[in-house]
């Protein structure tokens, strides 16, 4: 039994379609003239050629649905495949696109550890050269302010010697 008809419980055709029911009607017609004018040859022939052309042509129809089907089945397989095909490819794509921009960021930031180890290494150095020059000055000004506080020393030395002096020869002249 197919979709488009059934068999009722006596065993005749009961079409389902409204496709069907002309066919079967036409169909009934023709057959009862072909009963009623059972002896007329020409009847008899244009009623068989009619039910061979109905015949032929379901048959043309079901190798053709057939034929459509086998086709768009394909043509799905094809699509399907053509797809998966697209699917793949975006998808090798974008692992490439995501290793280029890994190898980038990563060449990136390389870039960036060398930028910054230069830097840190500049100002080490810059800072060492600050630190070098500054030691230096401590050092200069410290033999500066010695050289001032022996100097001073010395000059207080002299006042306290003359000063010394001064006292004796007053205290010479007061005891006489």
């Amino acid at each position: 039994m197919s979709s488009y008809a059934n068999t009722s419980s006596s065993g005749s055709y009961i079409p389902s379609t409204v496709a069907g029911n002309y066919v079967d009607s036409g169909m009934k017609t023709i057959t009862d003239l072909m009963s009623k004018y059972k002896d007329n040859e020409t009847i008899a022939g244009l009623g068989a050629g009619t039910i061979f052309d109905v015949g032929k042509t379901q048959v043309n129809t079901g190798s053709a649905i057939a034929y459509n089907d086998a086709f768009l089945g394909s043509l799905g397989n094809y699509q399907a495949g053509m797809e998966n095909l697209k699917t793949a490819n975006a998808g090798k794509l974008m692992a490439q696109e995501g290793a280029i921009a890994r190898d980038l960021t990563d060449l990136t930031t390389g870039r960036a550890l060398e930028g910054a180890k230069y830097t840190a290494d500049q100002t080490l150095a810059g800072t060492k050269y600050g630190y070098d020059s500054q030691e230096r000055q401590i050092g200069l000004t410290g033999q500066e302010e010695r050289r001032n506080m022996q100097q001073k020393t010395t000059e207080e030395k002299k006042l306290r010697a003359d000063a010394r002096g001064a006292i004796r020869s007053q205290g010479a002249r007061f005891y006489g």
